[in-house]
């Protein structure tokens, strides 16, 4: 009977320490995800940001090559 009391509280134990054992890997695996969201979110805002730049890069670029046409300074 004791060795039966000692195997069921063994047995008890054993079974909250595996409940709490998934429970963490499961918010470590939900916590993982949440910052991968937030990394792609990051990443999509910096290839729009890299997308305008771009642009702006084109456009004073251009705008610089119109200008050395006619500056007198470079004439």
């Amino acid at each position: 009977p004791e060795d039966d009391d000692r195997k069921v509280r063994r047995r008890e134990k054993n079974r909250v320490a595996a409940q709490r054992s998934r429970k963490k890997q499961t918010q470590k695996a939900d916590k993982l995800h949440e910052e991968y969201e937030c990394l792609e979110q990051e990443n999509t805002m910096l290839r729009r940001e890299i997308g305008k730049l771009t642009e702006e890069l084109k456009h004073l670029t251009e705008a610089l090559k119109e200008h050395e046409k006619m500056c007198p300074l470079l004439l």
